[in-house]
């Protein structure tokens, strides 16, 4: 079989198909794809970024996470805003050592999580050492 105008670096006529892609990429402004097709990594790192802050993806990861929660699927495996906690190592307030309660929101002139206990009105500021994630079923 004649393979020359195959590509590769060939003798008598064959082109050179790495000199093509270099010219490809070099006029389509440095994309690693041939003729542009494809966007640079950074670009789509950049798009990912920028899809994944959007609000709109926000209000859908909000709205999933509603229904996981409300299905009792939902584990977190992080401390977070929603996530089920169980309380421990409390010195000062030893009596709410191992009660029960659901993050609510990251108290930063305190540096400590407000935590709202079952049963109780107001959410207590709790330090992160003192806090354990726990099922929601527990």
């Amino acid at each position: 079989p004649d393979f020359s105008g195959w590509g590769g670096k060939q003798q008598g006529g064959g082109r050179d198909v790495d000199d093509d892609v270099s010219k490809k990429k070099k006029k389509g402004g440095g994309k690693d794809s041939v003729r542009g097709c494809r966007a640079s990594k950074e670009e789509s790192e950049k798009r990912a970024h920028d899809w994944f802050f959007s609000e709109e993806a926000r209000a859908e990861r909000e709205e999933e996470r509603k229904q996981l929660q409300k299905d009792g699927l939902l584990e977190y495996c992080s401390i977070a805003p929603g996530a089920p906690v169980i309380l421990h190592g409390l010195l000062g307030a030893a009596h709410l050592n191992g009660q029960k309660g659901t993050i609510s929101h990251w108290n930063q002139a305190k540096e400590r999580w407000a935590v709202k206990l079952e049963g109780e009105e107001e959410a207590r500021a709790v330090k992160p050492d003192n806090i354990k994630l726990r099922k929601h079923k527990e």
